[in-house]
């Protein structure tokens, strides 16, 4: 249940309830201040136009979501550096609704695949499955452009 699946074991690849010009906007919000993240946790990577991303919505159980929500940025976070994949990813929280929409930026030569079928990807979702009212949907996207202001 953790996810549907029409590509890959339990996600969906149906249109996120959002709307793609939100999720562009969002995007782009992400972007303007990718630097600095970049910068303060220490990595190299810094997305380019080309690159792959994906923007997960993940969607909790009200009773849960406070669980989930940190349940989730440790877990994924340990399967992402154990991936071996060059990437940055954002967490994102909706409070309200008991959402975490995360938008992971894929270096050239590292692949969305791969991490679909990483198995400290799995094991984390199957620790989380419990608490999701929903499963997992997912976009996917190719970065055009950068825009920074200081």
């Amino acid at each position: 249940m953790y996810m549907s699946n029409s590509c890959i074991r339990s996600i969906c690849t149906a249109p996120l309830l959002s709307s793609l010009f939100v999720s562009l906007v969002l995007l782009f919000g992400l972007l303007a201040g990718a630097g600095n993240a970049v910068a303060e946790e220490g990595a190299t990577y810094t997305p380019e136009a080309g690159d792959e991303v994906i923007i997960y919505k993940i969607r909790y159980k009200p009773e849960d979501f406070e669980k989930g929500k940190i349940m989730h940025v440790e877990e994924l976070s340990k399967a992402l550096s154990a991936s071996g994949q060059s990437r940055v990813t954002y967490f994102l929280v909706d409070n309200n609704t008991s959402e975490i929409a995360s938008v992971s930026f894929f270096k050239k030569g590292h692949s969305v695949d791969e991490w679909h079928s990483n198995k400290e990807r799995e094991k984390a979702l199957e620790k989380l499955e419990h608490l999701l009212r929903e499963p997992i949907t997912f976009e996917r996207f190719t970065l055009i452009e950068t825009h920074r202001t200081d």
